[in-house]
């Protein structure tokens, strides 16, 4: 099938703006003809979540769901398996990560997902301002730990690219290849609609795995556990940018109030569509992409909080 121009149009630019995250997460410069599908990984990238980080978690926080949840071969395991209720400041407060349970589940097969790692965890929300402000784009981060011979997640697509960090075992992974457009969503694949298999990698401790967004993979392991660090990258949508300047213009368009008259009511409907064409046709898509990458890029410019006194 032949691949649409716009398509290859934007992987270049993303592979050219994606480069700008090397310098961050390898431990060496890398080829500049592109992003290697693996490379060894910085120190600071390795040290953002060890085994150690995951038992303190589970020994002593307030870890809850969905910040924390467990998986097994595409299924997610039942919430109250896995959780339980603590009291704060004389109240109940449920969802808490039950550590005992947890590691029930996960000598069982389960993977255990720690979400939103940029919001909690100071080490990764670190690493995740620099490569925002380096790429220009939002960026998130999920840790997956799997036990031996085990797969958390089934094959799937995800909607921004992937820098998986590989800090403890080694991960076997299956890609199926990227799609010939940009007609697509992510999620799990159905059985009968997976693409064949294109390319086996095995990642291995120290190490980083590149998969531009669309891919469509799987992971398991073998006879050791597993922990990597997802980092996403995550592209604006054309629809977002459409979809701003639409509630702009009809913000502008007047009241927002049909007749009940239903003559009145289309020909107000003709007048509204009429001014939204004109003021789209003349906006200014540069002023629009510019606001969707500076909220995409807001946790890169946010100002870190201090308590420290000025004592002078």
């Amino acid at each position: 099938m032949e691949t649409d121009p716009d398509l290859e149009t934007r992987r270049t630019g993303d592979m050219g703006v994606l480069a700008g995250a090397l310098r961050l997460l390898a431990a060496a410069p890398v080829p500049t003809d592109g992003i290697p599908r693996t490379f060894e990984a910085s120190e600071d990238a390795l040290g953002v979540l060890t085994i150690d980080h995951i038992e303190d978690f589970l020994e002593a926080s307030l870890l809850r769901y969905p910040f924390a949840g467990l998986v097994k071969n595409g299924v997610p395991v039942p919430v109250a398996e896995y959780t339980t209720t603590k009291r704060v400041a004389a109240s109940g407060q449920s969802l808490y990560v039950d550590p005992k349970a947890v590691l029930r589940h996960f000598h069982a097969g389960a993977t255990l997902a720690l979400r939103g790692l940029e919001q909690w965890h100071v080490p990764a929300r670190e690493l995740v301002r620099g490569l925002s402000a380096a790429v220009g784009a939002e960026v998130r981060a999920t840790a997956f730990l799997t036990p031996p011979g085990s797969q958390g997640l089934a094959v799937h697509r995800d909607e921004y690219h992937v820098f998986a960090v590989q800090t403890y075992g080694r991960k076997r992974w299956l890609l199926h290849g990227v799609p010939d457009d940009d007609r697509w969503r992510g999620g799990r694949i159905a059985g009968d609609a997976t693409p064949a298999v294109d390319e086996v990698v095995e990642v291995r401790a120290g190490h980083v795995m590149f998969m531009e967004c669309g891919t469509a993979h799987e992971a398991m392991t073998e006879s050791e556990p597993s922990l990597h660090i997802g980092i996403g990258v995550h592209p604006p949508r054309v629809t977002d940018a459409v979809k701003s300047l639409v509630g702009q213009v009809l913000r502008s368009v007047g009241p927002d109030f049909l007749s009940l008259d239903r003559t009145a009511a289309e020909q107000q409907i003709r007048v509204a569509v009429s001014r939204v064409v004109l003021e789209l046709a003349a906006c200014d898509a540069g002023k629009a992409a510019a606001a969707l990458f500076d909220e995409a890029t807001a946790l890169a410019r946010a100002p870190r909080p201090s308590f420290r006194l000025d004592r002078a």
